[in-house]
């Protein structure tokens, strides 16, 4: 796919022009994609992760676990830096307004802090009324220390903050124990149920709490610390929620993908099912891949022929849906795209 890599190169590849394929792109025919990096799994990694996925599903026999587990016993906690602004930043202007000057000691050296958030899952009532919006809180790896010197931003001896630049395992601890515990015990909602906590380590949300972050402006460890705690306030409980659903997804994905990294995103139009209330939650799990997995891990299935089927299936897929691209009512792309046709075949 390297000769695919942008809209002049594949204009060049199809013989027609960069609008015909800018056409085509509105249209749908042709789609952007990107190809990312992903770690190489072993079969005992892939047994782990169908280990752990069919323990996340209700009842005992690889026939009846269909249904995921509601997991409103769970805390989702992950590190995250936090940049103080991006490098470029694209806003809508009226005309004639000027857009605001951003400026730094050093583009390449952004300042950035480190936070660890702990986030659960929402919980409604009978009447679909949020009473815990699964937020128990977003700490900064940071510190309080004095002023050595005087400086245009402080005085000498004056208190400030400083960032911890190396978060180590003995840092960590420190934060789970002193933050992220006290939180999830003050915080967590007093229904009778989900006595029990479990504690994992990864997160979903933390782009959307970005987007909001970069809303603001910041110019120093103090400013920055505020706008993050306040995008993970204005976070909403929908957002958070649909991140639950996400995961029982992308766990259904790789099920199918017996236990790989090698899948697409799942995208299920979240946003539309919720407004029409449609939105399932739990999610059911194939029970043709629960099958496979229940196999693979209790009867030891082997794992080592399956990259080689998976690629003749999708192979045989691409094979059988590939046709030109012919925009509908355009002469030019079909007459292009026939010349295209016919000089391959000669």
């Amino acid at each position: 796919m390297g000769n695919r890599s942008c809209q002049r190169d594949l204009a060049s590849l199809l013989n027609v022009s960069k609008s015909i394929v800018q056409r085509l792109v509105r249209r749908g025919d042709i789609r952007p994609h990107t190809n990312a990096l992903k770690p190489s799994l072993k079969p005992t990694n892939k047994k782990e992760r169908l280990w752990w996925i069919l323990s996340h599903l209700i009842d005992e026999t690889a026939g009846t676990k269909r249904e995921y587990l509601p997991q409103y016993n769970t805390v989702m906690i992950d590190e995250k830096w936090f940049e103080m602004t991006k490098k470029s930043k694209r806003a809508y202007l009226a005309r004639g307004e000027k857009g605001h000057y951003k400026y730094a000691h050093s583009s390449k050296h952004i300042p950035m802090v480190m936070f660890s958030a702990a986030v659960a899952k929402p919980l409604y009532n009978a009447q679909k009324e949020c009473i815990f919006d699964g937020k128990l809180g977003i700490f900064p790896f940071t510190y309080e220390a004095l002023a050595l010197r005087n400086s245009k931003y402080r005085k000498k001896r004056e208190m400030v903050t400083k960032v911890v630049k190396r978060v180590i395992r003995d840092v960590s601890r420190k934060m789970f124990i002193e933050n992220i515990v006290p939180a999830i015990m003050a915080k967590w909602p007093n229904t009778g149920q989900h006595n029990t906590i479990y504690i994992q380590k990864t997160m979903q949300n933390h782009m959307s709490i970005q987007s909001l972050q970069h809303k603001k402006f910041a110019r120093n460890p103090e400013q920055l610390i505020k706008v993050v705690k306040e995008a993970f306030y204005e976070l909403g409980a929908k957002t958070l929620f649909k991140c639950w659903v996400t995961l029982n997804h992308v766990m259904n994905q790789i099920l199918k993908a017996k236990g790989s990294n090698k899948y697409e995103p799942p995208h299920v139009n979240k946003a539309k099912l919720d407004r029409e209330g449609r939105l399932q939650d739990p999610v059911e799990a194939p029970l043709w891949a629960v099958i496979d997995a229940w196999e693979r891990i209790y009867r030891d299935r082997d794992f080592s022929n399956d990259e080689q089927e998976q690629e003749n299936i999708e192979s045989t897929q691409n094979n059988a849906s590939q046709q030109p691209f012919v925009m509908a009512n355009d002469h030019e792309a079909s007459t292009s795209n026939s010349n295209a046709m016919n000089s391959q075949q000669q």
